[in-house]
């Protein structure tokens, strides 16, 4: 097929500057180096979480209530949840947790 070369350089110059302006600064000061990528989704406004309270007194122990959760979740079947509780009470790592829900059950 053949394209005449005027048409082809209309094109591309159409895209270079298209792509300019995508990345020229903005008139309130702010570019696309300032945080505002055109590529990148939105940012949310929402604020994080707060981080979560450990239920346990001392690190490797675990409170009656965080022991009665386990014995509920184990109950139900829900033998990984069980075993993230215990992390995150006691603050031991996955083999210890798992070994303490194993001997639970």
């Amino acid at each position: 097929m053949y394209v005449p070369m005027p048409v082809i350089i209309f094109v591309g110059i159409l895209i270079l500057a298209l792509a300019l302006m995508a990345v020229r600064p903005r008139r309130d000061g702010k570019g696309w180096r300032d945080g505002d990528d055109l590529m990148r989704p939105p940012l949310s406004r929402v604020p994080a979480p707060a981080p979560r309270a450990v239920l346990a007194p001392r690190p490797g122990e675990m409170t009656p209530e965080a022991t009665a959760q386990v014995a509920a979740l184990l109950r139900d079947g829900q033998v990984i949840s069980a075993v993230k509780l215990v992390r995150e009470t006691t603050g031991l790592g996955l083999a210890e947790a798992k070994a303490i829900v194993d001997d639970m059950r």
